[in-house]
C-alpha cells in the first residue's frame, strides 16, 4: 500500500505500486482498477508485460464528448487485447 496526499492523482503513484506487485507476485496476470487508472502510460505498462487491465468505464474527455445528460449505460469495459494466451 502507498499513501499519498490527497492532491495526488491515484494513476501518479501506480508505477510504484505496480512494481511491488509484480515483484512479490510475478504470476499475476490481471489488475483490476478504478477508471482513474485508465491512461495510456498504465495501459501501456500492463500491456507491455503480456497482463490484462480491467477498469470502469471513463467518459471521454473530449470536448466533443457526449454531455448532453443522456444515460450511459456501460457498467464495465474490459480492456483484453493481451489476454488471448492468459490462463486464470
Amino acid at each position: 500500500m502507498k499513501v499519498t496526499p490527497g492532491n495526488v492523482h491515484d494513476s501518479v503513484a501506480f508505477d510504484d505500486v505496480y512494481d511491488q506487485v509484480v515483484e512479490q507476485f510475478p504470476d499475476v496476470r490481471a489488475f483490476v482498477a478504478d477508471g482513474a487508472y485508465k491512461t495510456p502510460h498504465i495501459c501501456k505498462k500492463v500491456f507491455k508485460d503480456d497482463r490484462v487491465l480491467s477498469t470502469a468505464y471513463k467518459r471521454p474527455m473530449t470536448m466533443g464528448a457526449n454531455t448532453s445528460g443522456e444515460n450511459m449505460c456501460t457498467m464495465n469495459s474490459m480492456t483484453a487485447s493481451s489476454a488471448r494466451n492468459t490462463k486464470f
